[in-house]
């Protein structure tokens, strides 16, 4: 697996998932490090040298390219009295969705066991937007008054 490496989500949790990507084919501008001296220099188009970690970024999209979730927190008010926490509401990017699928259904012999692994990440990305339409919802109720 020469020039590969893991991208983990979720990591220590029930929903942890790992993906192998290969760092050249990611645009240098799409990668975040962390935890790199400000001086490490990244010239040489070899993206893994150096000291640090590396978090795959789509433009506009979480952190990772694969699985990982996108998080919308409440904002503060404007009189700078925050809202009542209602928790985060977290649901998955939706062009890696899409990919992830277009790659199930991309492929001649498509594997019963990926069918089935999409169709429930679909279903969960439903329920996700239904819950976080719902959590919009009572957001928007405690700001007008009717709770």
């Amino acid at each position: 697996m020469s020039g590969r490496h893991a991208l983990v989500y979720d990591i220590s949790t029930p929903n942890e998932t790992w993906e192998w990507v290969n760092l050249k084919e990611i645009s240098p501008g799409d990668i975040r490090w962390e935890g790199e001296d400000s001086g490490v220099s990244r010239k040489g188009g070899h993206p893994g040298q150096g000291r640090g970690s590396a978090k795959a970024m789509p433009r506009g999209g979480p952190t990772g390219r694969g699985r990982g979730n996108m998080k919308i927190q409440p904002h503060k008010a404007q009189n700078g009295i925050g809202k009542k926490a209602l928790g985060d509401i977290e649901i998955l990017h939706t062009d890696t969705l899409i990919k992830e699928i277009e790659k199930v259904f991309g492929s001649v012999n498509p594997n019963p066991a990926e069918v089935e692994k999409a169709k429930r990440v679909l279903r969960d990305h439903e329920q996700a937007l239904v819950d976080a339409i719902a959590k919009l919802e009572e957001m928007s109720d405690g700001d007008s008054g009717n709770i």
